[in-house]
C-alpha cells in the first residue's frame, strides 16, 4: 500500500513539473538567498537567474507589507543584464530589511511566482573581517569632503559617489564608505597627517563623507600614496568635481583608533545569553495533484513572526539557497508557535550559552498525496541550569572542549635564515619540516601555520608575498616598488590550540639589470578571479605559463616588470638576451611567435595562457633598442621631465641618513640625465628649509644627509625641483617617513664631551653628521651604520650614542665593549691620542664617557668618566678574575716613551744654556776688595785747577742826566818822584786800593759739602772813581 501511494506521488510530481515548463508558468526554482551589507558601503545585487523558473517577463521587488521598496534600495533594469538591487544604507538603516520578489510571466502576466528574502544591515563594529592594522594601532583614514546632502540623495546617486571614487583612485569599491556630516560638524580634521583643498571652500548643503583606509598608524602604503597625489591634483583643478557630479570642498588624512569589537562579546557572557532572533519558518505545503487538474501558480505568502524580546541583532548564517515554500494551490500551514524565553541576569560559571535555534524543515511521515504532516518546531526555554532542552531532530552539541592533560607547548626548532628574493622573479620557499617541534603531534608538517604581518595581521590578498597553509609554501613575486627589508610573523599551532611563532626577515633585491632593460611585451589578460585565491597565483601561473611556452626549463629568464589589477595587465621582459647591443632580431623573432602580423595574439599563445584569457599582447622598445627617430631642431628650450619618482625615503631615529639622488629620476633633452640638471630641495610648500633642519641636501654630490631624532617622527614631504641650463624646471614630490628607533636592551652608551657651544651645534645638523662620521672613522667603518645617536644634551656639548651592531640578547658581550672602550679612552681613563687626532681640527674632545646598561649593568664593566685637560679621576678597579687587556704598542709610545724622550731632552738642554750664560756674566766682574773702595761714602775735594775761572764780563755804570763824568785819573811824568810833603788830592775811596800792596797767594784748596755752588773768583778790574757831586 505503501509503496502504491509513493508510486502515484512520483507520476503526479513529475506530470506537474512537466506541464509547468512545456505551458511555460512561472514558478520558484531556488529563490533568493539573503543577503547583507555593512553602513555607508555599497549594495549591488543581483537577483539570481535561477530564483524562478519559466517565461519572467519582468520582476518586481517591494518591502515585505508595503507596496515599496526602502529608501536607501532602487531596482536597476538593464536590458539583457540580470536585475540588480543598488542602494547605500545609512546608520538609520541598520536591522534586517524583508524584501518580497514577485517573478511575472504570461502574455497578460497571468503566471506569478513570489519569494521572500532579508537583507540585514550591519554596523562596522560588527565586521567580522580582520583588521589590516595590529592590535590596538590606529588607522591611517583618508577622507574626502563633497558638498551633497547624503540623508536625501537618490540610492543610485549615493552608488555613483562611491563608484566614481573608486574608479578614479583604482581601488575596489567596497574599500570606500560613505557617511554624512553631523550638523556643526567641520569639513577638516585639525590633526590631520595630510590635507587638502577642493575646488569649492563653501558648503551648500549639509554634506557627506567619503572615507577609506590608506595605511596603518601614520604611514601611508606606497599605492595609496600614488593616489592620493593623483586625488590632490584631481580635487583642485574640478576634476574629481565632474566624475562625482558634485563639488568637492577638501580631503585630509587621519590616524584613527580603531574600533575594538571584544566588549560586546564580554557582555553577553556577564549579563546572560540574549535570545537570538527566531528564524522564519519553512512554510510546508499539503500538496495532491489529480491528472484532471491543471497547475495553476497561486501568488505566495511569508508569515514573519514576531521577535522575542530581547533581540541581539546578528547576521544571518542563511546562506545558502533555500526554498520559501512550494508552488501548489493549497493553503499555507499555520505558523509554529514560540515561547517567551526567560534571560537569566547572570549565567553560572561553567555553563555553556544556548546555540541558536536551526530552522525546522519539512517531514514527510507517511507518502499518501492526501496526507503530509509536518514537524512543529519547538524551542524550550533557556533554563540557569547544567540542563538544556535538546530538539527531537538535532542531536546534542557539546560546544565546550576539554583541553587533554599533559599537553605542551610547540616550541621553535630552528629559526628560519634570512629569505633573499629579486625582485620581478617569481619566488618560492617551503618551510623546513625542522623549524618547529611539538612532543604530540611532531614536526612542522604535523602543526598549522600561519603567516602573518610583524603587527600579527593577515596577509592581504593582493599581497606580493603569499602563504600555502597546506603545502606550508612561500611564494612571492616582488616588484620594483617592494625593494627593501621586511619583517613576518610565522605561527605554529598544534591540535590543542597552543602557539609559538618565529619572526621571519625577508629582503627583496633590486635586479642587477634593472637600469639597462631595452625591451617589455605586454601581455592584457582577463582571468577568472574566484579560481585564484590571490594575485601572485595568477601572476605565478602566468610567468609559468609564458616560460612553458617559449621551452623554457623554469621561470628563472623572465622578470617582471609591471602589474596592473585594472585592466588585468602583466609585463615582462627576457634576461637571456644580451643588454648590449639590441638584440632586435631576436625580440622580433619573439613577439611574432605571439602576435601576428595584425597585432592580434596568435591562437598558440593564447592556448598556452589557458583559463587567463589572453586579450591582446603589445611589445615595448626603450634604451638600445628604442626606434631611431631625427626629429627637426628644436626651436625652443625643452623642460625636462620626470622619469621615475623618488618614491618614499625610509630613515629610523638616531640613524645617519644618506640618500643618493637616482640618476634615471630626471632627464632633460638638451643636458642630459640627473646628474648634469641642478637640483634644489625644498619643503613640500616650495620653501628653502632652513639651516637648522633635520635634513640637508648637497648639491654637488646630490646626496641627501640628516640625523633624525625623535621630534621628527613620522612623516615629512619635500620636493626635488630639477632645472636645466635653460632655467626650466621640473619636479619630484617624495615623503620621507622617519621610523622610530628599534626597541632594543642596548649594552653600553659612549659619550663625548666636546668644547663647543651648545645652541650652535643644536642648530647645525652638519656638524651632528660629521661627529658620527668621525666616530666611524675612529672604529675603522666605511660609513656610520653602526652608530645609533641617543642624544645631544648641554655641557657642553655631550654627543650619546651606543653601537648598533652589539648583540641584544641576554648575554653581555664583555670583550668587545672593552675592544670599543680602548678606542676612546686609556686605562687612566684619559681619552686616548687616536680620538683627539681623529677629531681634529674639527672638535676638541675635553673627556669620553662609558655607562654599561641592560645585560651588562652587573658584569663588572667599569663606569669611565674619561679625564681631559688636567681633571683628576681616580682609575677603575678591574674586577678579581678579570685579566685586564693589554694597550696597544702604538699607544704606549706615542703616549709614553716620545713625550717622556722629548722632555729629558729639552730639560737637558735648557740646563746647559743656563751654565753657559752663568759662565759669561762672571768674566768682568769686580772682586770684593775692589768694590770696597769706590763705595765708601764721604766730602769730595775740589782742587783750585779744576776751577773754571770766568771773570764776569766788566759793564759801563750808569750815568744820570745830571751827573757829570768822573774826572780823569791823574797823570804824573814818567820816572818822577812824588812828593811827599804835601798829600795831593785824590778821589774818595782811593785808599781801599793799594797798587804798592804785597802779593796775596789765593785761597787755599777747601772742602765743601755743597757740591752746587761754587767760591766767588775776585775781579780783575779796578774799582771805578768815587763819585764826585758837582
Amino acid at each position: 500500500m505503501a509503496a502504491g501511494a509513493l508510486l502515484r506521488l512520483a507520476v503526479a510530481t513529475a506530470l506537474a513539473v512537466a506541464l509547468t515548463s512545456a505551458s511555460g508558468a512561472v514558478r520558484r526554482q531556488w529563490g533568493v538567498p539573503d543577503a547583507s551589507v555593512v553602513v555607508g558601503r555599497l549594495f549591488n545585487y543581483s537577483i539570481p537567474a535561477d530564483a524562478f523558473q519559466g517565461h519572467i517577463s519582468r520582476l518586481e521587488v517591494v518591502e515585505a507589507g508595503e507596496d515599496k521598496l526602502p529608501s536607501w534600495l532602487s531596482l536597476v533594469h538593464e536590458g539583457d543584464s540580470p536585475t540588480r538591487l543598488v542602494g547605500v544604507p545609512l546608520q538609520s538603516d541598520v536591522g534586517p530589511h524583508y524584501l518580497a520578489v514577485k517573478a511575472i510571466g504570461g502574455a497578460h502576466g497571468e503566471s506569478q511566482a513570489q519569494d521572500v528574502f532579508s537583507v540585514e544591515v550591519l554596523e562596522e563594529e560588527r565586521i567580522a573581517t580582520r583588521s589590516p592594522c595590529g592590535s590596538g594601532d590606529p588607522v591611517a583614514v583618508a577622507v574626502l569632503t563633497v558638498d551633497a546632502d547624503a540623508n536625501h540623495a537618490a540610492p543610485l546617486a549615493r552608488a555613483r559617489l562611491l563608484s566614481g571614487l573608486a574608479q578614479f583612485l583604482g581601488f575596489p569599491v567596497g574599500e570606500v564608505a560613505l557617511s554624512p556630516l553631523a550638523p556643526g560638524e567641520p569639513a577638516y580634521d585639525e590633526a590631520a597627517l595630510l590635507a587638502g583643498a577642493g575646488e569649492s571652500s563653501l558648503r551648500h548643503s549639509q554634506g557627506l563623507r567619503l572615507r577609506w583606509r590608506v595605511g596603518c598608524s601614520s604611514d601611508i602604503e606606497a599605492s595609496h600614496a600614488a593616489a592620493l597625489v593623483r586625488l590632490e591634483t584631481a580635487a583642485k583643478d574640478g576634476t574629481l568635481a565632474r566624475i562625482l557630479k558634485h563639488p568637492v570642498v577638501g580631503w585630509h588624512v587621519s590616524s584613527v583608533q580603531a574600533r575594538k569589537t571584544r566588549a560586546h562579546n564580554v557582555n553577553n557572557h556577564v549579563a546572560g545569553t540574549p535570545l537570538l532572533p527566531a528564524v522564519l519558518p519553512t512554510v510546508v505545503i499539503s500538496s495532491s495533484l489529480e491528472p484532471s487538474e491543471q497547475p495553476m501558480a497561486t501568488p505566495e505568502t511569508r508569515i514573519v513572526p514576531t521577535m522575542a524580546s530581547p533581540v541581539m541583532g546578528v547576521p544571518s548564517s542563511h546562506a545558502h539557497r533555500h526554498h520559501h515554500g512550494e508552488h501548489a494551490r493549497h493553503g499555507v500551514a499555520p505558523s509554529p508557535t514560540l515561547s517567551m524565553v526567560a534571560l537569566p541576569t547572570a549565567l553560572p560559571p561553567g555553563h555553556t550559552p544556548p546555540l541558536p535555534p536551526v530552522r525546522p524543515t519539512r517531514t514527510v511521515t507517511g507518502w499518501q498525496p492526501s496526507s503530509i504532516q509536518e514537524a512543529t518546531p519547538t524551542f524550550g526555554p533557556v533554563q540557569p541550569t547544567s540542563h538544556f532542552p535538546e530538539p527531537s531532530a538535532i542531536p546534542p552539541i557539546q560546544p565546550s572542549v576539554t583541553r587533554k592533560p599533559g599537553n605542551t607547548r610547540p616550541t621553535l626548532n630552528k629559526r628560519l635564515q634570512k629569505l633573499v628574493m629579486t625582485a620581478g622573479k617569481v619566488w618560492s620557499f617551503q618551510i623546513p619540516d625542522d623549524a618547529f617541534r611539538d612532543e604530540e603531534d611532531g614536526g612542522t608538517r604535523k602543526l598549522k601555520l600561519m603567516f602573518l604581518t610583524s603587527a600579527g595581521t593577515a596577509i592581504e590578498p593582493r599581497s606580493w608575498i603569499q602563504f600555502d597553509p597546506e603545502k606550508q609554501m612561500l611564494s612571492a613575486l616582488p616588484l620594483d616598488d617592494n625593494i627593501g627589508k621586511y619583517s613576518f610573523r610565522l605561527e605554529a599551532m598544534d591540535a590543542e590550540g597552543e602557539t609559538v611563532h618565529d619572526l621571519i626577515e625577508v629582503n627583496v633585491w633590486q635586479h642587477h639589470g634593472a637600469r639597462a632593460v631595452h625591451h617589455r611585451f605586454n601581455a592584457t589578460l582577463k582571468p577568472k578571479r574566484w579560481e585564484y585565491l590571490n594575485s601572485v597565483d595568477w601572476q605565478t601561473a602566468t610567468v609559468r605559463r609564458i616560460a612553458k611556452f617559449f621551452g623554457d626549463p623554469d621561470e628563472s629568464q623572465i622578470t617582471v616588470q609591471a602589474v596592473t589589477s585594472d585592466p588585468v595587465t602583466l609585463a615582462w621582459s627576457n634576461d637571456s638576451l644580451p643588454a648590449h647591443p639590441c638584440p632586435r632580431a631576436k625580440l622580433d623573432t619573439l613577439y611574432s611567435l605571439m602576435a601576428d602580423s595584425s597585432g592580434a595574439p596568435t591562437p598558440s599563445f593564447k592556448k598556452a595562457l589557458g583559463n587567463l584569457k589572453l586579450q591582446s599582447v603589445l611589445a615595448d622598445y626603450s634604451g638600445v633598442c628604442q626606434d631611431p627617430t631625427t626629429p627637426a631642431p628644436p626651436l625652443h628650450n625643452k623642460a625636462p621631465s620626470r622619469r621615475n619618482s623618488i618614491g618614499q625615503i625610509n630613515a629610523t631615529v638616531g640613524e645617519i641618513l644618506r640618500y643618493r639622488i637616482p640618476d634615471d629620476i630626471f632627464y632633460d633633452f638638451e643636458d642630459g640625465s640627473t646628474q648634469y640638471l641642478a637640483l634644489t630641495f625644498l619643503s613640500a610648500d616650495g620653501l628653502q628649509l632652513p639651516e637648522t633642519s633635520w635634513i640637508q641636501f648637497n648639491a654637488r654630490t646630490k646626496e641627501l644627509y640628516g640625523l633624525p631624532l625623535d621630534v621628527e617622527i613620522p612623516r615629512h614631504e619635500f620636493q626635488m625641483v630639477a632645472q636645466d641650463s635653460a632655467g626650466a624646471t621640473v619636479t619630484d614630490v617624495f615623503v620621507v617617513v622617519v621610523q622610530p628607533r628599534a626597541q632594543k636592551k642596548w649594552s653600553v652608551e659612549f659619550s663625548l664631551h666636546l668644547d663647543e657651544d651648545f645652541e650652535a651645534f643644536s642648530r647645525n645638523i652638519s656638524q651632528k653628521v660629521t661627529v658620527a662620521w668621525k666616530l666611524a672613522q675612529l672604529y675603522g667603518d666605511p660609513d656610520p651604520r653602526f652608530i645609533t645617536v641617543n642624544t645631544i644634551s648641554k655641557g657642553s656639548v655631550v654627543y650619546a650614542w651606543t653601537n648598533n651592531s652589539l648583540p641584544t640578547n641576554e648575554t653581555c658581550p664583555t670583550k668587545i665593549i672593552l675592544e670599543l672602550m680602548r678606542r676612546l679612552v686609556h686605562d687612566n681613563q684619559k681619552p686616548t691620542q687616536r680620538l683627539i687626532e681623529v677629531m681634529r681640527p674639527d672638535f676638541h674632545v675635553l673627556k669620553a664617557d662609558t655607562m654599561p646598561l641592560g645585560p651588562c649593568m652587573d658584569k663588572g664593566i667599569p663606569t669611565t668618566f674619561g679625564a681631559g685637560q688636567g681633571t683628576a679621576v681616580a682609575p677603575s678597579v678591574p674586577p678579581s678574575g678579570e685579566a685586564v687587556p693589554p694597550a696597544d704598542d702604538d699607544d704606549v709610545y706615542i703616549t709614553t716613551i716620545i713625550p717622556a724622550a722629548v722632555i729629558a731632552a729639552m730639560l737637558l738642554l735648557a740646563a746647559l744654556v743656563a751654565c753657559l750664560l752663568y759662565r759669561k756674566k762672571r768674566k768682568g766682574k769686580l772682586s770684593m776688595q775692589d768694590s770696597s773702595t769706590f763705595i765708601n761714602k764721604g766730602i769730595p775735594i775740589i782742587f783750585a785747577d779744576e776751577l773754571e775761572d770766568k771773570p764776569d764780563p766788566a759793564k759801563p755804570p750808569v750815568i744820570m742826566k745830571e751827573e757829570r763824568p768822573p774826572l780823569p785819573p791823574p797823570e804824573y811824568p814818567r820816572g818822577a818822584t812824588p812828593q811827599t810833603g804835601r798829600r795831593a788830592a785824590t778821589p774818595r775811596g782811593a785808599e781801599l786800593v793799594d797798587s804798592a800792596a804785597p802779593y796775596q797767594h789765593p785761597t787755599p784748596p777747601f772742602a765743601s759739602g755743597r757740591a752746587d755752588r761754587r767760591p766767588k773768583a775776585a775781579p780783575t778790574y779796578r774799582q771805578p772813581p768815587p763819585y764826585v757831586p758837582p
